[in-house]
């Protein structure tokens, strides 16, 4: 388990192969800011938000797990 990425760990140890997160948890998880992972976002660098109603959005904790594991020297 030690050479796995991190959301690989998550996945093996939940067994959750995805759920969806708001923003205090993707500001854990990414330890970005909500303006840079907008710009981020919008210029292909950052995994797409998920509108869920028209004052909620959420992203695959998957997707930012992937981006963590594979993001190159930081924001």
């Amino acid at each position: 388990m030690a050479d796995m990425k991190y959301h690989e760990k998550i996945k093996a140890l939940y067994g959750v192969p995805d759920v969806m997160v708001k923003e205090p948890e993707r500001l854990l998880l990414t330890a970005i800011g909500r303006t840079t992972a907008w710009r981020m976002e919008r210029d292909g660098k950052f995994p797409k938000r998920r509108t869920q109603s028209s004052n909620h959005v959420s992203w695959s904790m998957a997707d930012l797990m992937e981006w963590v594991d594979n993001r190159d020297g930081g924001a």
